[in-house]
Formats: C-alpha cells, structure tokens, sequence
C-alpha cells in the first residue's frame, strides 16, 4: 500500500512545543498600542444640539410630494443616416 500524498513528510507534534511563547507573542501584538485604533476625539457640541443645515433638502406643508430631481437628462438628435 502506497502513502497517501497529501500526508506531510516530517510529522510535527501537536500542539507544538513553542505554544505558550506563541500565545504571549499573540497577546502582546493584539494589546500592543502601536496596533490599537486611537481613541475619537470628544464631541465639540452638546448632543441635543442639532447643526445648522442639512444635507438633503426636506417637503415643507404646501409643497408637492415630489422633489426636483438633481439629475438632468438632455436628448440631443441623431442625424440620420442616408
């Protein structure tokens, strides 16, 4: 009988020796500062403060339903062909 190929060639124990040095290597790298997302800054307004201005424009009472659209579509005429 023929050795599977998909076997590896030098067996390794597991788990591995070195397991504990990994581990402590691992948690350093994930507590390190160097690798933490900084902290946001703190707000510069009161949060029931709302900002003046918006960025999308709202339906006041008395307007239509739909807004004007902000794309404009143009049809230019093709000659055609003799």
């Amino acid at each position: 009988m023929t050795p599977c190929g998909a076997a590896s060639a030098t067996p390794a124990p597991f788990p591995p020796d070195g397991l504990g040095d990994l581990v402590t290597d691992l948690a350093f790298e994930i507590t390190c500062p160097r690798n933490l997302v900084p902290q946001r800054p703190g707000r510069r307004y009161k949060r029931e403060t709302k900002r003046p201005g918006g960025r999308y424009k709202t339906r006041k009472p008395g307007r239509p339903g739909r807004l004007i659209p902000l794309t404009v579509v143009k049809f230019w005429l093709m000659p055609v062909p003799p």
